[in-house]
């Protein structure tokens, strides 16, 4: 038995030509630059800063998991049978093979820039669609949601039915919340390229897309979504002067009076916190009297947690059919959060579910565009020890 060795040269040799969700994000910056630009809002220093740091944990955190990834590997060795008698320096030095070496902390390096880098122009490009789409299609999409779902209104169906288990308002108000630390963590496991590089590389190329694409597809039919197109006295505020705005919210006033007491009564602080927030930053925003803190833009569709959570799944299977199981319920549990909090309408996360599958799609079946192309490292979660 022998084992596997990158030579000295390949440890430190780095590939510097850019990989496909590195082409994404360049190739959409100078779009993205030029929208904000032509508005008076800045890019945001703080939330660099924040992202910045962010990026940091991120590669911080693929270390640190590589060390139980090692330490198992070369148990592994050591207990089944391979042909490895003692753990000496070869076979540490084989098991941390290509943690060690610079061209993947280089290339670490570079995702956590495109993962981090994509959501924040994104962020910034949300505040921009009331500057050059002023139409709103909120009462299409309510409408819409009714006729695809027989005469029945998904976002007053499923608050009305949830309305008598507060438990589980306030479980899907929590999970809804715990999208950004599965998208941070999956982005973290296919940085450690649990079964290719060529399959990590289709992730982040996906992943760069669906998130600067996804934006620019908010401005083809603005919406606000339930919670402020209908709910806007309750999320917002019964004082006229708060719901101020370029739409006269709610549109509706005709609404059922159990699916109002059924939000006012809701457990979901969170949600509510966050769709109030989120109002008076874009209020603060287009009265010109400020820029948005940390709280970043209102739109609806389609809706990119689900597009997201989709084409994570979608990934997650190509790793392990029980981890694609998890992405699967976490996805179903995202979409019916995302309607009983009055975030979306039924078909945000419909078209969600489509985008998702595409770009995962599209990602996987795009080769590498410059560069060397190929499977060109060992599955770090299977044994690499050959005859």
């Amino acid at each position: 038995m022998s084992l596997p060795q990158a030579s000295a040269r390949a440890t430190r040799e780095i590939d510097w030509s850019p990989r496909n969700s590195e082409l994404v994000l360049l190739v959409f910056l100078p779009l993205y630059l030029g929208l904000i630009w032509n508005t008076h809002l800045p890019l945001s220093i703080p939330l660099l800063k924040a992202f910045a740091f962010k990026g940091a944990q991120l590669v911080g955190g693929v270390y640190l998991l590589a060390v139980p990834l090692v330490i198992s590997k070369a148990l592994w060795w050591r207990f089944s049978r391979t042909g490895v008698t003692r753990l000496d320096r070869e076979v540490w030095r084989a098991a941390a093979n290509p943690f060690c070496s610079t061209s993947f902390l280089f290339l670490s390096m570079k995702r956590a820039v495109v993962v981090l880098g994509s959501i924040y122009l994104f962020l910034h490009l949300k505040h921009l669609i009331l500057w050059f789409h002023t139409a709103n299609y909120d009462q299409f999409f309510w409408d819409l949601d009714r006729w695809l779902h027989f005469g029945v209104q998904p976002n007053i169906a499923l608050l009305e039915f949830l309305s008598g288990y507060p438990a589980a308002q306030v479980m899907l108000d929590w999970l809804y919340m715990k999208y950004f630390d599965f998208m941070l963590l999956v982005a973290v496991l296919f940085m450690l390229e649990p079964r290719s590089r060529k399959l990590s590389d289709a992730f982040f190329t996906a992943y760069s897309l669906f998130w600067l694409v996804g934006g620019l597809s908010y401005f083809a039919y603005p919406a606000d979504g339930p919670c402020y197109a209908m709910l806007a006295q309750y999320s917002v505020g019964m004082d006229t002067a708060e719901r101020a705005h370029l739409f006269r919210f709610p549109l509706q006033t005709d609404l059922p009076e159990k699916y109002l007491t059924a939000y006012q009564e809701a457990k979901i602080p969170t949600a509510k916190y966050f769709q109030q927030r989120l109002w008076k930053d874009r209020q603060v925003f287009l009265a010109g009297k400020g820029y948005p803190g940390a709280f970043y833009g209102v739109a609806a569709m389609p809706s990119l947690h689900v597009a997201a959570v989709t084409m994570m799944s979608v990934f997650l299977f190509a790793v392990s059919g029980l981890l694609g199981l998890l992405g699967t319920a976490f996805l179903v549990v995202t979409l019916v959060g995302s309607v009983v909090l009055q975030w979306h309408y039924a078909i945000d996360g419909y078209a969600g579910v489509i985008f998702g599958l595409a770009t995962a799609f599209l990602a996987l079946r795009t080769p590498r565009l410059l560069g060397r192309c190929g499977d060109d490292d060992l599955s770090q979660f299977r044994t690499p020890i050959r005859d």
